[in-house]
């Protein structure tokens, strides 16, 4: 309760008046009550204080024989209750501009190191950082490292370095010093997520793992190997196969390299064909999201390809940012090749050399890839075709593909078929990844015509071997931003082996966003609305005969087979060409 008292006016009396004027008398009840809360007030300012610079020294003194203090308002209750009264000095009061707080603390000694230290909650430790075993001693032969006519100046390692780990020596000293001949230190600061799924392989298989040997050692940051993991998913194969990748697996435990080969028996059976092949990529793709000391920069996928390592570092150069020596590209593809047997053509790459993979490949306007030079239409993709520079395109494939490893552990991409509900084409699930990467905003996407694959001996010596000079830096890509309002449709009708070129379309895609986002992952953010395009929703049952354009000029092909399991270039049956067009369907 506040004690409040009249103040008169100037003009009352006993303000202004003489020497006869006498202050108002004060009852000793009010006496009282000022004292009470004077003492009040000295007391709260006390412990006020006490609670902020800690008690005087005396009582500090006496506390710290007597046990440590919790906290310091005990303390401060103890001084109140202990310390005697100090008598209030007499004379005139001195005005020095500070606030009582401020002068209570200057007057007070220094304050002596705190009686409570705070200290904060621990910090989560990291996870534990991977530290590799020592070689097991080789059971059996080792596998074969061969000379595939690779530039090994440009990954900077060959087919003996393979060999050594093939036969479990490649201990930590020696990767010390291998990794010390690496040509691209630059590619070792960054993390990768290795993918493959192999299928009736055996006759690839020595090259293949040769160069994905080369490779690791290429990428790795140190003798740890503790940037890289491998993952491969075999599906069903009754060659070699599984026993080749079953020794693969422990030779690369023997090289300190995190790895899942996973033997798996699964066949398509009669399952719809994209479904399936979607099925086995993500089982490759599982691991990722299981790894919690890794956060992976780049995703490399592979087919049953022969490749040279340096294909792989070119990809990844690309999409690394522009100050880095990259174009920023959100996936980076390869060129692959089979046999046209045709006259009277333009083959750069070597006589007889097509384009393979025109179903899932398209330029920039939407158009399929052709099978013969320069392969696109679009008027800048044909000068950087010929100039074996980087470009743009709508989607690619060609067995081996670099990603940023954001799209998947961020975005949630996943492999998939199409959505039948929604009406839309059903294309390979290797293109279908590119359609929903446009729908949310990521559309660089660039070939390197420089980086050169095939799938057997006789193409890969024709085609391939040999092409592949430079590791280039600091080129220069033209991203168009605006999404192409239709793609070229070649549909593989459901449970179909075949895709029938005839029946091929130019139609608009974007209908199936707009009623029903983009696919993603279990567990990710939910598919966000299109809000990309700005095409009205346009129905895609029956397409107008308007849209239903021809083939590019100068593609041959009317039947693209897609066989059940796996065969040779030789095997492969072909159309009244002669041009060989079987779709592998461990590469779509």
């Amino acid at each position: 309760m506040a004690l409040r008292t009249k103040v008169p006016s100037k003009h009352s009396k006993g303000v202004t008046g003489g020497s006869d004027d006498k202050p108002p008398a004060i009852s000793p009840l009010r006496y009282a009550g000022l004292g009470f809360l004077a003492g009040f007030a000295a007391a709260l300012g006390i412990w006020y204080a006490a609670s902020i610079y800690g008690p005087p020294p005396s009582v500090q003194a006496s506390l710290s024989q007597g046990g440590a203090v919790k906290s310091r308002a005990p303390a401060a209750s103890a001084h109140l209750r202990t310390a005697p009264p100090t008598p209030a000095k007499t004379g005139p009061k001195v005005v020095s501009g500070k606030s009582p707080l401020q002068e209570l603390h200057a007057a007070a000694p220094p304050s002596p190191t705190p009686l409570l230290e705070l200290t904060p909650a621990p910090t989560p430790a990291p996870p534990p950082r991977w530290t590799p075993q020592p070689p097991k001693p080789l059971e059996g032969a080792p596998l074969e490292a061969v000379v595939a006519g690779c530039s090994d100046k440009l990954s900077g390692f060959n087919s003996h370095d393979a060999q050594t780990v093939f036969k479990h020596e490649a201990t930590a000293e020696w990767r010390r010093e291998a990794i010390g001949r690496q040509k691209l230190p630059s590619l070792n600061r960054r993390s990768y997520f290795l993918a493959a799924c192999l299928h009736q392989s055996s006759a690839v298989f020595a090259q293949w793992s040769t160069e994905m040997v080369k490779l690791l050692l290429a990428l790795a940051e140190d003798e740890n190997m503790g940037n890289v993991y491998v993952s491969v998913y075999q599906s069903g194969s009754n060659d070699d196969t599984p026993d080749l990748l079953r020794r693969f697996g422990q030779a690369l435990d023997s090289m300190g390299v995190r790895n899942l080969i996973n033997l798996g028996t699964e066949v398509r059976g009669g399952r719809d064909r994209i479904e399936f092949l979607a099925h086995v990529r993500n089982k490759a793709m599982d691991p990722i999201y299981r790894i919690d000391d890794i956060q992976f920069d780049n995703v490399i996928w592979f087919s049953d390809n022969l490749f040279c390592a340096s294909g792989p570092m070119q990809q990844a150069v690309l999409t690394m940012d522009t100050g880095s020596g990259g174009v920023d590209a959100d996936a980076a593809c390869a060129l692959d090749f089979d046999f046209v047997p045709m006259s009277g053509q333009e083959f750069p790459y070597g006589p007889g050399c097509g384009f393979y993979d025109i179903w899932a490949t398209h330029d920039y306007d939407g158009q399929n890839f052709g099978k013969i030079f320069p392969f696109v239409s679009y008027p800048e993709s044909v000068q950087a075709m010929r100039e074996r520079r980087p470009f743009q395109v709508f989607a690619c494939w060609s067995g081996m593909v670099v990603f940023k490893a954001d799209l998947f552990t961020k975005e949630g991409l996943v492999y998939r078929r199409n959505r039948p509900q929604l009406s839309e084409c059903p294309v390979a699930e290797t293109e279908l990844i590119y359609h929903d990467m446009w729908q949310m905003g990521r559309s660089k996407i660039v070939i390197a015509p420089n980086v050169v694959t095939a799938y057997a001996q006789a193409e890969y010596e024709t085609c391939a071997k040999g092409v592949q000079k430079t590791i280039d830096f600091n080129k220069v890509v033209s991203y168009q931003t605006t999404i192409p309002s239709q793609f070229s449709c070649c549909p593989i009708e459901e449970g179909a082996t075949f895709v029938n070129f005839g029946m091929c379309r130019m139609e608009p895609w974007s209908e199936p966003y707009v009623q029903g986002g983009i696919p993603r992952r279990k567990g990710f953010p939910k598919a966000r609305r299109l809000g990309l395009l700005d095409l009205p929703p346009t129905p895609r049952s029956e397409p107008s005969a308007s849209l239903r354009q021809p083939w590019p000029k100068g593609t041959r092909a009317r039947w693209l087979p897609i066989g059940v399991e796996q065969t040779r270039p030789s095997e492969r049956p072909r159309n009244s060409t002669g041009a060989s067009l079987v779709l592998n369907g461990a590469r779509h």
